[in-house]
C-alpha cells in the first residue's frame, strides 16, 4: 500500500480509479475511415516489398494503430509509419538480442516481461538501479528486445498495450542520464505508437523530480 501512494503514474489513455481500488482505461478515439487506414498502408508498400518480415509486421491493424496514434492525421500517421519501416527493414529487430546481457552478463539490464494483467494487458517490469549497463544505445538495444517478444503475445484492440511498472530501488545521481530516458522515450514514440498504457514509478526519488520535468517537454500531451 505504501508503495502504491508512492508511485507516480504516466498514462497513454484516460484512466478512472474504480471503486475496488484498479485502475480502468478507456481509449476514445472518433472511428477510423477505412480508406485512411488503406491509405497509410499503402504508403509503404514500396518499403516492405523486398523484406518478408518487414511485410509480415506491417498489417492493416498496424496502419490503424499508427492513425490513431496520430489522432486520424493521415499524412502524420504515413511518414512515422515510413520511418518505422524502414528502420525495421534496416535493424531487423524481429530478430534482435540484447548484445550486453547475452554476450557479457544477465545482470547488465533489469528491465522484462512478467505477466499478464486481468484485461490481457502485458505487465513490463524494470529496476533501474539494478541494471549494470547505463549506456544509451545498448539500453535501447534492450528495450528493442523486450518490446519485440511482446509484439506476438498481446491481445486485440483495445487491450493491445503493455503496462511499465519502473522500480526506482538504488535509483542514485548515476543513473540520472537524460539522453537515456529521451532516446528510449524517442523508440516508442516513432516506432511503437500506442503501446505503452501506463507507466508506474514505484517510489520515485525526489532528485528524479529534475530528469522527470525535463523529459516531459518530449512526452506526446496524451501520454
Amino acid at each position: 500500500a505504501e508503495e502504491a501512494a508512492n508511485a507516480l503514474a504516466v498514462g497513454s489513455t484516460s484512466s478512472a480509479l474504480a471503486a475496488d481500488g484498479s485502475m480502468t482505461h478507456a481509449r476514445h478515439f472518433n472511428a477510423l475511415d477505412a480508406r485512411d487506414v488503406r491509405e497509410v498502408l499503402a504508403s509503404v508498400e514500396d518499403v516492405v516489398a523486398t523484406c518478408a518480415d518487414a511485410r509480415a509486421w506491417c498489417t492493416y491493424a498496424t496502419a490503424e494503430r499508427f492513425l490513431r496514434a496520430d489522432k486520424g492525421d493521415v499524412k502524420a500517421a504515413k511518414k512515422r509509419l515510413r520511418t518505422t519501416m524502414e528502420w525495421r527493414v534496416q535493424a531487423k529487430p524481429e530478430r534482435s538480442c540484447c548484445t550486453k546481457c547475452f554476450g557479457k552478463s544477465l545482470g547488465s539490464h533489469y528491465m522484462q516481461h512478467v505477466g499478464f494483467d486481468k484485461r490481457g494487458r502485458a505487465l513490463v517490469y524494470s529496476d533501474i538501479g539494478l541494471a549494470m549497463d547505463r549506456r544509451p544505445a545498448s539500453n535501447v538495444e534492450h528495450c528493442v528486445q523486450v518490446l519485440e517478444l511482446l509484439e506476438k503475445f498481446l491481445p486485440p484492440y483495445p487491450n493491445d498495450q503493455y503496462i511499465w511498472v519502473c522500480d526506482f530501488h538504488k535509483f542514485g545521481v548515476g543513473n540520472m542520464n537524460p539522453s537515456l530516458a529521451y532516446k528510449c522515450l524517442s523508440l516508442f514514440a516513432r516506432s511503437y505508437p500506442e503501446r505503452l498504457e501506463l507507466m508506474v514509478f514505484v517510489e520515485a526519488p525526489k532528485i528524479f523530480n529534475g530528469l522527470y520535468k525535463t523529459l516531459t517537454a518530449f512526452i506526446d500531451s496524451t501520454t
